[in-house]
């Protein structure tokens, strides 16, 4: 569908965008790469280059995906996501770990922010969590977590971030048993596998069981 909008409309920055994040959640980075680079020749917007950074970031060219991270903060700096993702971005590209523990406070207070305007908003919730288990706070990332889990305990996101919060913690069963939840709740198996923070898992029979039906 994203192909057709673009067919019909070859000048529409959304259409190249959308049809760049649904490649990059098959794992067709190379594919996803061009069209946001399209995307953005047309127009630049934030969302087209955080997705860009995540193209690059699975790929592991984390430099490259810092620098289009940088631009989607520079257009939007007000969005937590975007800091999150910024973050992460730092914390595995090489010499800039140190400049993740800023960009992960700023996701905090950014994701507060959008608590204050809706208690409930479990995304923003696991956000918390995973920026807090990315600074090694133990207790705030998984009090987080558990409120989130309450809040949405079917939804797939929600389920890959308890996955990453226990596996940044060494907790290897509990993080492939959310994975498991996380792949059945219809998360992209292409994520999992490509998300380098599971790199130490790849050796880890249960979690090459994870694609084996997939």
């Amino acid at each position: 569908m994203f192909s057709q909008v673009i067919a019909l409309a070859p000048d529409s920055i959304r259409g190249y965008y959308d049809l760049g994040a649904t490649y990059n959640s098959q794992g067709r980075y190379a594919d996803a790469i061009g069209m946001l680079q399209r995307s953005i020749a047309i127009g630049p917007t934030a969302n087209a280059y955080s997705n860009l950074g995540n193209a690059y970031f699975y790929l592991r060219r984390y430099g490259e995906a810092s620098v289009a991270y940088e631009q989607a903060v520079k257009l939007n700096q007000n969005d937590y996501m975007l800091w999150w993702n910024l973050a992460d971005g730092y914390y595995w590209a090489p010499g800039k770990r140190a400049q993740s523990a800023q960009a992960y406070r700023q996701a905090i207070s950014l994701a507060n922010e959008a608590l204050r305007l809706n208690s409930r908003d479990a995304y923003a919730i696991g956000v918390l969590a995973l920026c807090y288990a990315m600074l090694g706070e133990r207790k705030s990332a998984l009090g987080y977590l558990q409120t989130g889990l309450k809040l949405a305990p079917e939804d797939s996101e929600m389920r890959f971030k308890a996955a990453l919060v226990y596996n940044q913690f060494g907790d290897i069963t509990q993080a492939l048993g959310w994975l498991r939840k996380a792949i059945a709740a219809g998360l992209s198996a292409a994520v999992v596998r490509d998300t380098p923070n599971f790199d130490s898992l790849r050796s880890d029979r249960s979690f090459q069981e994870l694609f084996q039906a997939k």
